[in-house]
């Protein structure tokens, strides 16, 4: 029986194998360009006459821009997997509609054979527009290697379409909205950089010069060049990036919208570049061209001005960001702003819609000392657009709780700052301020240009800064505070830590609430902790809310000081029903913090309570905290 079936399996494997290899069709069916017959078509099927593959999204997903995929392969193949069906599934993944274009080739035809059939192709879209659900004023062009030369030969050699023919395809423009190109044949000129196969197999061995000229696209260019997306790879040794370069520079030269990214590393023939985890970042940038242009939607693009202010104070330096609630093709719109103001032109204005709104800064004023330790962003702003707004201005006011007054004065909020409007000097110089748990900054006198720091403490109660022994009111302390607007848990409530995307919690000394008579979050640039821990019964809590089903284990990791021979105590980190125990090791210094892993807790989903308590203390103090890390073990 063995024997039997052996023979029965080797008789179908041999049958199987003699079998003639046969491509199997896993895209759409083609459609002829010409129904009747390609002009200058040399015999049947689609190797004489041209066809393109439609790809539709779905129709949910549909935005109506629609683009036309030139595979490459020296213009004697079609690499059409990689350069042209994958490509067009990408796509779709984003409601744009792609046909993949096979054109006529070489050996069998020459220059203008292969143009004539991808201005077709174009026509042929805008022809069918409605039935292919597109906008005939988003179509658009994409080439690769040869591809990418017959792609720029588009964007360069279109026409208008012939408005009397009888042929309703041959009366649309054949001009494309936008071009992309991928790692392009480009030059026929510049040897030293031109894919000599591909001018051969399109012009001859022996083409005139005007016409190697001609089809020299870098040298076509002209303001009506539709605007234009490029990549390419510095290993290219098949068509050396200077392809692209040189056709960017044209553009350029021409005022043509353009963009450009050229790789380190990478060979020819890329693709979507799927297996590389860099080079396949192309992909990302052109959809953030195609959105930020306007091409996934036929909104009208509308200018827009504005004012920025916060809490009262100009920005130097920043940017306003306007990202869409409602329209997920609709682009992010990105305004400049220099001394608060910002112009958008209607080329880059936002569309109608609801849209989030996000304040970045960049620097507080021109200065020759910086101004910010980092970007600031604020955040939770809205705003809604209609065909009638021009322009829209966002003056953030400051906390109910300010300004605040004082006995000696008063508290206003600036940006990333306190200012102290001393108006009445206390005898011992001291100004209270209410104590915060954001870090801070420098601290200096506003019309100190040199900003010589000024004495602060952070007391159990409140903040105090002590000024100068010459100081002469009225005059105007600066506390610099980070981390976005004031904290005071007191106030607003404890902050709540999420996981981070990659699922670590992160608990900074700054989200802590401390409980005792002395511990508290000391905020200077060298502290940044949870100190003064000198009575065994003071604690802290952080608080931590976890989303999921499932309870999850994580290493615990802490930032812990401790000064010489004060090591030894004993601290319980418990959250819900897991607790762990450590002992405090002596780091040096209690500002000389180390990192440590002490063991491991699982937090089940939900909102929790993280708490810190000392078990016992063995000397001074119990240690300074300035950090906790959770990480997720993967089990």
């Amino acid at each position: 029986m063995k024997s039997a079936f052996a023979i029965a399996l080797c008789l179908t494997t041999a049958t199987l194998v003699a079998q003639p290899k046969k491509a199997v069709n896993y895209g759409p069916l083609p459609t002829p360009l010409y129904p009747d017959g390609a002009p200058g078509s040399k015999g049947d099927g689609e190797a004489h006459n041209p066809t393109v593959r439609a790809y539709l999204p779905d129709q949910d997903e549909a935005n109506g821009a629609a683009v036309v995929i030139c595979p490459g392969g020296g213009y004697h193949g079609l690499a059409i997997d990689h350069e042209g069906q994958q490509v067009a599934q990408f796509f779709n993944e984003f409601g744009v509609t792609a046909f993949v274009l096979r054109y006529r080739l070489a050996p069998g035809y020459k220059h203008p054979t292969m143009l004539n059939d991808a201005q077709r192709a174009v026509q042929h879209v805008r022809a069918r527009a409605a039935e292919y659900g597109i906008d005939p004023k988003r179509v658009g062009i994409m080439g690769f290697s040869a591809g990418g030369h017959l792609a720029s030969s588009l964007a360069t050699h279109w026409h208008r379409g012939m408005a009397d023919s009888a042929d309703p395809v041959a009366r649309q423009s054949c001009r494309p909205d936008f071009a992309i190109l991928g790692y392009p044949v480009v030059t026929f000129t510049a040897t030293e950089h031109m894919h000599a196969g591909s001018k051969r197999n399109l012009l001859g061995d022996k083409a005139d010069p005007k016409l190697v000229e001609l089809m020299s696209n870098e040298k076509q260019v002209n303001a009506e060049t539709p605007p234009t997306f490029m990549f390419h790879t510095g290993e290219d040794k098949g068509v050396p990036p200077e392809n692209s370069v040189l056709f960017y520079l044209a553009l350029r030269k021409a005022g043509v919208p353009a963009e450009i990214h050229v790789y380190q590393k990478g060979q020819h023939g890329l693709g979507l570049a799927a297996g590389d985890p860099t080079l396949s970042s192309w992909n990302g940038r052109l959809k953030d061209w195609l959105r930020n242009n306007g091409w996934l939607t036929g909104k009208k693009r509308l200018p827009l001005t504005g004012e920025v202010s916060v809490y009262g104070d100009p920005i130097a330096r920043g940017w306003v960001t306007f990202t869409p609630l409602d329209d997920r093709n609709a682009p992010v719109i990105s305004g400049y702003l220099r001394n608060s103001k910002f112009k958008i032109s209607p080329t880059d204005g936002p569309v109608p819609g609801k849209y989030s709104v996000d304040i970045t800064v960049m620097s507080q004023e021109r200065a020759l000392v910086p101004t910010i330790e980092s970007t600031r962003t604020l955040t939770d702003l809205s705003a809604e657009i209609t065909a009638k707004t021009t322009a829209l201005d966002f003056h953030i006011k400051a906390p109910k709780q300010f300004p605040i007054k004082k006995p000696w004065g008063t508290i206003k909020l600036g940006l990333g700052q306190l200012e102290l409007m001393v108006e009445k000097l206390p005898k011992n110089r001291k100004i209270d301020i209410p104590r915060l748990n954001n870090r801070i900054g420098a601290v200096y006198l506003a019309a100190d240009k040199t900003r010589k720091a000024i004495r602060f403490s952070p007391d159990i109660r409140h903040w105090v800064v002590t000024l100068p022994k010459n100081a002469k009111t009225p005059l105007t302390a600066v506390v610099e505070i980070k981390d976005d607007a004031p904290y005071d848990p007191a106030i607003s409530g404890p902050r709540t830590v999420q996981p981070n995307p990659d699922g670590v919690i992160e608990l900074y000394a700054r989200d802590a609430v401390t409980h005792g008579r002395l511990l508290r979050f000391e905020p200077q640039p060298h502290k940044n902790t949870v100190g003064y821990w000198a009575d065994a019964k003071d604690w802290c809590e952080w608080h931590v809310s976890r989303a999921g089903q499932d309870s999850q284990k994580y290493k615990v990791h802490i930032w812990q000081g401790c000064g010489t021979g004060q090591g030894g105590s004993k601290v319980r980190l418990s959250i819900g029903r897991d607790h762990l125990d450590s002992t405090v090791e002596d780091t040096g210094h209690f500002q000389n913090f180390k990192q440590r892993e002490i063991g491991t807790i699982t937090i089940v989903p939900g909102d929790h309570t993280l708490k810190l308590k000392p078990l016992a203390k063995a000397k001074n103090a119990v240690m300074d905290v300035r950090r906790i890390k959770l990480v997720p073990i993967q089990e």
